[in-house]
């Protein structure tokens, strides 16, 4: 259950000296960044690439370059050498590749190091074996990378650490194929020397991870798990021999060839942590120059893994399970007790209650005590073990990953200085997001029972009074539900509308202002009926009431309206033979039609249809033909329709992408829509003038090919966009005026 976002552990550096930020790559290849100023909240992770720039869940490393500008490094998945940069608090750049595809192994690790005052260099294994460098000074041109060492000196690809050892002397370490821990030394801006075997072969596990720290003023000291699982721990003082190594734990302690981290934990004392053979988190430390002590397991066995993780699930903005506000039907707290067992009434849940969540406490039998209501349903209660699917969703949540990927999203002005956009969430509920004025985006929360749609369906909006808006589905049983907040309230519903099977389960809604009191729902049924439903100020919802004969449309095929006129509605939708198709009402009058707009296979079927004004006596609509080529017609006053006419190249998009139309200025109307490299493209027109673009605002892969868009005035001169990209999360981006378009950020 979601509270406020925290730190996250991830390879971090300063920013700035108020901020720090965190960095890593998910399990779609995207680099992500979270960041925390002084002591508040932590923000992010906010995706700084394209899905597939990195290899999934491979190392960054970090460094700063010069006193404003920080860099982060990986290595892609065709081997290439890839910087990013900020400079202060601007945006991040890149990523830029600094070498040729297959210079470094794909997803390696790389060192950093500060050789001299304003040089830093990185250091990877390249897939030969060789240790390579490159350096940059101050601000200018990266320079390498240069080979270090022979063929086969290092594992391929194999992680390295670096240290400090003197004042002007900087430190590589590596374990080798054979086991032997080397070293390699620079001192100033002289020539590398080395590797030198520190160590037996055997010593270590082949390609293992060692790691650094600075025990006292001269002493540096490298620690590894070598194969029969004994922490060992080296050091040198000042420029003299390195001595060791020593075992600082018996045999089995560690994994061989495990991780170890280090901190400082005061002035004269560093700690050294590691997780145990029986998974449990240990710790040893030292003071001073004394010996070491430990190592102590946090929590015994495999539970301290789950504990830390339970821990770090507090930090990441989760509270404990039980006290959700719907804990009372799963567990019941008996005796009263501290305020870890109490509900927090301010917490938003997320999902279903999930009874083998890592942040749930397991039954007590002393005060105060947990009690599970029904074990038969209410199972694992208590596991420390691991993060539960629902756990991980919960926090993928928190952090924007909402929803699936190109789900739709709808946008709606709740009050005149409010903006809410919906999706249906990965959890099968109706969540909102929402943004006051130009202030930061709120949510996402819950407005409706996990299971109440599917996730990523259809969904549409309109306003019915002054007041009050309404979001519409139609559900998985074919019933059209509708949900409502008036002003600033609690959503209400959701509520049914309709018998079950009246639409088609999760088919697209459309709606319409059809005079100042009423307004208009549209689906096509499963017999390809065009039906209405309508509702007079805030009075029941009438209907529906079928407008055309059976296989008039496509069964749930989109529908898009517009208002041709003050007092005149239409109607669109692509019929079976793939014509462009119109239905009227005027005032309070019948429904007229359908008329069928163009000759048969002008558009392609199912095709989505988008509508704008462009000038005050012409509206226009847009589709897509089965080429893939954006089409426009227009009509101008009451008079005949024109068109279509290709506005594109043909397979600009997929045939069935969706299109979205916005006013960016008084006198320019913009189109969007995403091509079939996941591009989110722009088109545009001023005045009566001619239709330009496409544009591509987003690189590649920002979302998948053809996925909805929905633009939105967030302020009285800033259009907003919204889509959900390739990790389920929303993204915005926005224009102010007729200035250049930014973005895309993740809401989160």
């Amino acid at each position: 259950m979601p509270g406020k976002p925290g730190s996250q552990s991830r390879p971090l550096v300063s920013q700035l000296d108020d901020q720090i930020d965190v960095f890593f790559v998910d399990n779609n290849g995207v680099v992500n960044v979270m960041w925390v100023a002084d002591a508040g909240a932590w923000q992010g992770p906010a995706g700084l690439t394209p899905p597939g720039t990195a290899v999934p869940n491979s190392p960054i490393a970090t460094d700063r370059q010069t006193d404003h500008q920080i860099d982060i490094f990986f290595v892609d998945g065709k081997g290439v050498v890839n910087v990013m940069w900020a400079v202060d608090t601007g945006n991040w750049q890149g990523p830029v590749g600094l070498t040729p595809p297959g210079t470094g192994a794909p997803g390696s690790q790389i060192a950093t190091a500060r050789q001299t005052d304003n040089q830093i260099d990185i250091f990877f294994v390249d897939g030969k074996g060789v240790l390579n460098v490159m350096w940059v000074v101050d601000a200018g041109n990266w320079q390498g990378p240069v080979r270090l060492t022979a063929p086969g000196a290092a594992v391929a690809g194999s992680p390295l650490a670096t240290a400090r050892q003197t004042k002007n002397q900087i430190d590589i370490f590596f374990v080798d194929g054979k086991g032997v821990v080397n070293v390699m030394w620079v001192v100033d801006t002289g020539n590398w020397q080395g590797p030198v075997g520190l160590t037996p072969a055997r010593t270590g596990s082949p390609g293992s991870q060692i790691a650094t720290v600075r025990q006292t003023k001269n002493q540096i000291d490298i620690f590894f798990v070598d194969g029969k699982g004994v922490v060992n721990v080296m050091w040198v003082v000042d420029t003299g021999n390195w001595q060791g190594p020593v075992g600082l734990t018996p045999a089995g302690t560690g994994a061989p060839g495990s991780q170890i981290a280090t901190a400082r934990q005061t002035e004269n004392q560093i700690d050294i942590f590691f997780v145990d053979s029986l998974g449990g988190l240990d710790v040893m430390w030292v003071v001073d120059a004394g010996a070491w002590q430990g190592p102590v397991a946090f929590l015994p066995n495999q539970y301290a893994a789950g504990s830390v993780i339970h821990e770090l699930g507090h930090t990441f903005g989760l509270f404990h399970e039980h006290q959700r506000p719907d804990s009372g039907a799963f567990v019941k707290i008996v005796g009263g007790g501290p305020p870890s067992y109490g509900t927090v009434s301010g917490a938003a849940p997320i999902g279903p209650y999930d009874c083998g969540s890592i942040m749930h406490y397991g039954p007590s039998n002393t005060p105060p005590t947990l009690q599970v209501i029904n074990p038969a349903t209410c199972t694992n209660v208590g596991q420390r073990v691991a993060p539960s699917a629902e756990d991980i969703a919960a926090v993928d949540y928190l952090y924007g990953r909402v929803t699936t990927a190109g789900a739709p999203v709808v946008a709606r002005d709740q009050t005149p200085g409010q903006l809410d956009i919906f999706v249906a969430d990965r959890f099968g509920s109706v969540a909102v997001k929402w943004v006051q004025g130009v202030g930061a985006w709120k949510g996402a929360i819950e407005m409706s029972a996990p299971g109440s749609v599917t996730p990523s369906q259809p969904l549409a909006t309109a306003r019915q009074g002054d007041h009050q808006i309404d979001v519409f589905f139609v559900d998985g049983n074919g019933v059209v539900n509708v949900m409502w907040v008036v002003d600033g309230g609690a959503w209400q519903g959701p509520i049914g509308l309709t018998p079950p099977g009246t639409a088609v389960p999760r088919s697209q809604l459309g709606t319409a202002r059809q005079m100042d009191h009423q307004i208009d729902l549209f689906c096509v049924d499963k017999n390809g009926v065009v039906n209405v439903m309508w509702v007079v100020d805030e009075g029941a919802w009438q209907g529906p009431v079928g407008l055309t004969p059976p296989g008039s449309a496509g069964p749930g095929a989109p529908i898009a309206t517009a208002r041709q006129t003050e007092n005149q509605i239409d109607l669109f939708f692509v019929n079976g033979r793939g014509v462009v198709t119109v239905m009227w009402v005027v005032d309070g009058g019948a429904w007229q039609g359908p008329i069928g707009l163009t000759p048969p296979e002008s558009a392609a079927r199912g095709s989505a249809l988008a509508t704008a004004r462009q000038t005050k006596n012409q509206i226009d609509l847009f589709f897509l033909n089965g080429r893939g080529v954006v089409n426009v017609m227009w009509v101008v006053d009451a008079g005949a329709w024109q068109g279509p006419v290709g506005l594109t190249p043909p397979e600009s998009a997929d045939g069935g992408a969706a299109l979205a139309t916005a006013r960016q200025t008084d006198n320019q109307i913009d189109l969007f829509f995403v091509d079939r490299h996941g591009t989110v493209n722009v088109m545009w027109v001023v005045d009566a003038g001619a239709w330009q673009g496409p544009v591509g605002l987003t690189p590649p892969g920002a979302t998948r090919s053809g996925a909805p868009i929905v633009a939105a005035p967030q302020t009285g001169n800033q259009l907003d966009i919204f889509f959900t990209d390739g990790n389920g999360a929303v993204n915005v981006m926005w224009v102010i005026d007729a200035g250049a378009w930014q973005g895309p950020p993740v809401i989160q």
